[in-house]
């Protein structure tokens, strides 16, 4: 005799009405969520989904990343990466890395990207290289 599973319920703790969405992360549910919009803004809602900033990006980003200290980090289509303070400031924007992906650490002290080539690399909040893998295997194109 098979036992049934019990029915798991949610209970909704908040709406809102957003812009179509290109991305978002969120590191847990006691911090703000990131939000990235088609059209190219960066907003950032708090755990009750209160709008705490919303800032237009400098080009169409296609990947997001948030840290704790809510630095959201942002790679752009044309590969060129950003990175917005807290309260939605632009804290720095670097070109000619041609990254494809980026991922903020949880402490928001380092940021690590994939290039399109590929190569890894890690930096800190100052855009400070701190270690560099380039890997020289060939890969299918």
């Amino acid at each position: 005799m098979v036992t049934p599973q019990p029915k798991v319920t949610f209970l909704e703790s908040w709406r809102k009405k957003v812009q179509p969405i290109q991305a978002m992360d969120a590191v847990d549910s006691e911090y703000p969520i990131a939000i990235l919009e088609v059209n190219g803004s960066l907003s950032l809602l708090d755990s009750q989904g209160k709008s705490l900033f919303s800032v237009p990006t400098d080009g169409k980003a296609r990947f997001l990343s948030l840290s704790q200290t809510c630095n959201s980090l942002l790679v752009l289509d044309d590969g060129s990466v950003a990175l917005h303070g807290p309260r939605g400031e632009s804290v720095w924007k670097k070109r000619g890395l041609n990254s494809a992906k980026g991922v903020a650490s949880l402490s928001g002290n380092f940021f690590a990207l994939i290039t399109h080539d590929p190569t890894v690399i890690l930096m800190d909040q100052s855009f400070r290289s701190k270690w560099t893998y380039r890997n020289l295997l060939k890969t299918k194109a």
